[in-house]
């Protein structure tokens, strides 16, 4: 092989195959890239795939769930409440009241053209007599007949006007209307307490309608569906035989039964499935989507294929480019090395063209380079320089780890830090009005962008510092000591630039914060904490003001903001009362400045404030930076500024929350509450009370808070306090049975909770209140 150069061709040698081979060389990592790129990329479609599939089993369950409410709020008590006036056992109606008995059936009629979507059939019976429904009254044996449920006999039914629930699902089973047609249903009762007599309504929801909407989300038509409910009862199961047995769906449960997994891959009967469960948070139905993984690998062999035409088109596409650089790189090489053997030649025929060579080129490339570096090299100074600014500001802060010993470092190397401690001292200098009436604001923006340096300079020469503007008109020095001569020298500096500036008193006031000495980089973070604590203990009648912090007591000045005003603007927030909440913050900072709370400290509070709504909006699960950007409030150094900015912030969350106000719910925490009234005395749990609800506890407790915003717990142990209390006035019992009674077994607890509450123990309660 040959190759070609200014000259001709010359023999190949050693040093081109090496050229080559080192271009060759760079289509492995083609290769590995190109298998790694597959697996990972395969991994994360199976990812997504498989969170796409819980996803839509999510989607598919919180529709059912809106399903089974929607029929759930329709019906039931709100129904009972309709015709409790006229609602009793049919053969306790006289005649002229059974001519009334159309409202009950038109009532049930309205009900069921409502939920015509959603349920199969409806109706309420009160005795074993007669059974209303929405067309009509019919006889009890003979509805029963011609709307047969093959699980349940007519027994069941008349157990149910002694023993049902408030609410009560049954188990899945088939019913026969009209001893024909055969259809999967769902039977929810309700039981209630109507002129003194037991009441049931039932609806029926045709297991079609969730096998529907499930299949109506899926992915691929392949995946089958298992649903089970509370009970470990099946709802709805896969067509395919391997799915029915119970051994596999015990298999299933089995799988997610440790509660951290929400998807996986589970192999049945030797075939890989992709498996996905979904709780549901009111029934406490587990959802399960099964489906097959060849799916998946269905779906991405394409991507197999792709690859592959990729990777080998580079291959090609890359031998061909290796030989192209290496014939372009080999004869520039070899015409440098010619050059170097025979100088002379090439000087001689620059000169005889009149013109440069490309190495003439290259030669001033290299001094572009040179002088390239040395730029570089200024603004990697640049750079780390406030890379070091940064780091100093997270370290005081505390906002994010810092490397210390590179802090050290790097102090080291551009401050000349080298003795072992450390004094902060923070600078708030800042103008009056006078400054922005008098000066134009070309001039005042001139003095503003050099007081850095104009402080900076006076300081230095009494002591090597490190100056941060942390923001308009604070700035923090950062002082390298050794002993108390050293931080003699700097208070001597601090007051010798409070001296330059006491003539321009009109127009600016200085306060500043000096620390303690602490060793080490942490005796930074420590002497600012110092520094931090004398400046908020300035005095606001004053324009110049140097506070050591051993000069300071711990009762120095702050703002006052108690709970009492937070929770003020709180109940604000929640009533939407934008008046009134200017009102409370406006109180809240005027009592501050009367005290002759500083300046600096009017901002501190006003910030405050508007972390209170950070902290409304983080409780409902909202990021405040949705409605206000991050950063805005700390860009601002004028109060007032601030405080504009924290109001519309307000009015921004009561617009939110103005929109998003729900109803529902307000039914089942009715009963709930009437549950809690009549069954205080026992023991009590949520677990018992979401059992008798036919919910799931989280349910409940979610419910009942979202209605009275009281937690579930609390309101039981208020009421059992609040009937003690009628106890300890009413009779002569002693604390111990009143606290069985109540449902309270320890006397031990029973007191705490009473103290609590009350404040005071049962027996002084009983004594102050028959003496009044």
């Amino acid at each position: 092989m040959k190759t070609l150069n200014s000259k001709g061709s010359v023999p190949l040698n050693r040093l081109f195959l090496r050229i080559l081979l080192f271009f060759l060389s760079f289509l492995i990592p083609i290769v590995l890239i190109g298998a790694i790129y597959y697996v990972t990329t395969t991994n994360r479609l199976q990812e997504e795939f498989t969170q796409k599939f819980e996803t839509n089993l999510q989607s598919s369950v919180h529709t059912i769930d809106i399903y089974l409410n929607t029929a759930q709020s329709s019906s039931g008590p709100s129904f009972f409440y309709e015709v409790r006036a006229i609602l009793k056992p049919y053969v306790e109606y006289r005649d002229d009241e059974r001519l009334e008995l159309t409202k009950v059936t038109q009532t049930l009629a309205r009900i069921s053209n409502n939920l015509s979507e959603l349920i199969d059939n409806i109706f309420v019976y009160t005795d074993d007599e007669k059974v209303f429904k929405q067309d009509g009254l019919e006889d009890y044996r003979q509805f029963f007949e011609n709307y047969k449920f093959s699980g349940y006999d007519q027994n069941l039914w008349r157990d149910k006007l002694e023993n049902g629930r408030p609410l009560e699902i049954l188990e899945p089973t088939e019913v026969r209307v009209n001893r024909t047609v055969s259809k999967p249903v769902i039977p929810f009762l309700f039981t209630s307490l109507v002129n003194g007599h037991k009441a049931v309504m039932v609806y029926t929801i045709p297991i079609d309608i969730i096998d529907k909407t499930l299949r109506n989300h899926t992915l691929v038509d392949s995946t089958q569906f298992i649903v089970i409910d509370n009970n470990h009862n099946k709802v709805i199961w896969s067509s395919a035989n391997q799915l029915t047995e119970s051994s596999v769906i015990s298999q299933i449960q089995a799988f997610f039964k440790s509660g951290s997994l929400q998807h996986g891959e589970l192999k049945i009967n030797q075939e890989a499935f992709i498996v996905t469960q979904v709780t549901s948070e009111t029934y406490g139905w587990s959802y399960y989507s099964v489906t097959p993984v060849a799916e998946f690998r269905n779906q991405t062999s394409y991507y197999l294929f792709s690859l592959l035409t990729t990777c080998f088109v580079l291959v090609v596409v890359g031998i061909l480019f290796s030989f192209i650089f290496t014939f372009n790189l080999y004869n520039p090489i070899k015409r440098i090395r010619d050059i170097l053997d025979h100088p002379e030649e090439s000087d001689g025929r620059a000169d005889r063209t009149g013109r440069h060579t490309a190495f003439d080129f290259i030669g001033t490339r290299i001094h572009r380079l040179i002088e390239h570096n040395h730029q570089f090299k200024h603004e990697l100074e640049t750079v780390s320089v406030g890379y070091l600014e940064q780091s100093l500001l997270n370290l005081i802060h505390g906002r994010t780890a810092v490397n210390k010993q590179e802090v050290g470092t790097m102090l080291s190397k551009y401050s000349s830090f080298h003795k072992p401690s450390y004094v902060c001292c923070i600078i708030r200098f800042d103008f009056k009005e006078a400054f922005y009436q008098d000066i134009q604001d070309v001039e005042r923006l001139h003095i503003v962008s050099k007081m850095k340096k104009i402080i900076w300079g006076l300081l230095l020469p009494y002591a090597n510092i490190y100056l941060l503007e942390e923001h308009d008109h604070l700035y923090i020095g950062i002082v390298n000591v050794e002993d108390a001569e050293d931080t003699e020298q700097l208070r001597k500096g601090l007051q010798t630039m409070v001296d330059t500036f006491h003539y321009d008193s009109r127009y600016c006031f200085i306060y500043i914060g000096l620390g303690d000495m602490h060793e080490g980089i942490e005796g930074i973070t420590r002497s600012y904490a110092d520094a931090l604590k004398a400046l908020e203990s300035a005095d606001g009648k004053m324009d110049f003001q140097i506070i050591d912090a051993t000069a300071v007591s711990h009762g120095s000045m702050h703002y006052s903001y108690s709970f009492m005003d937070e929770n003020g603007i709180i109940n604000c927030l929640k009533a939407g009362d934008m008046s009134n909440l200017r009102l409370k913050v406006d109180s809240i900072i005027g009592k501050n400045k009367e005290k002759g709370v500083p300046r600096h400290l009017i901002s501190a509070l006003v910030s405050e404030i508007y972390n209170t709504g950070c902290r409304f909006l983080a409780e409902r699960g909202i990021n405040p930076s949705e409605l206000m950007e991050p950063g805005k409030l700390v860009s601002l150094t004028n109060h007032e500024e601030q405080l504009n900015v924290v109001l519309a912030f307000f009015e921004l969350i009561m617009d939110r929350f103005s929109s998003q106000e729900q109803d529902g719910f307000s039914e089942i925490s009715s009963l709930i509450i009437e549950y809690i009234e009549g069954n205080y005395h026992h023991d009590l749990g949520l677990e018992k009370i979401s059992g008798e609800m036919g919910v799931s506890s989280k349910y409940i407790s979610h419910v009942f808070k979202e209605k009275t915003g009281e937690n579930l717990i609390g309101y039981i142990s208020k009421y059992r306090i609040a009937k003690a209390k009628e106890m300890l006035v009413e009779t002569d019992l002693n604390v111990s049975e009143i606290s069985n009674r109540v449902g309270i077994f320890s006397r031990t607890t029973f007191i705490r909770l009473f103290k609590k509450y009350e404040g005071t123990t049962p027996l002084l309660y009983r004594n102050l209140s028959r003496n009044k």
